[in-house]
């Protein structure tokens, strides 16, 4: 919360245990549209809206 701590990109790969509150949220049409443009992708394809999952972390553990 409120970039209380980062997480190094070098986990790729690697299993994590993360402690915190996930957050759903829906898009609007509109918005999963502008996300493709931003993708690099065709809007025109885009037939749903997206929804996206957030986690305000307050912990991680990596498994070594």
């Amino acid at each position: 919360k409120d970039d209380g701590f980062f997480v190094p990109q070098n986990l790729v790969g690697k299993t994590a245990r993360v402690q915190g509150v996930l957050h759903e949220k829906t898009l609007t049409l509109e918005e999963t549209k502008h996300f493709v443009v931003d993708e690099g992708g065709d809007p025109s394809t885009v037939t749903k809206a997206r929804t996206e999952y957030n986690i305000v972390a307050t912990g991680v553990q990596v498994e070594q």
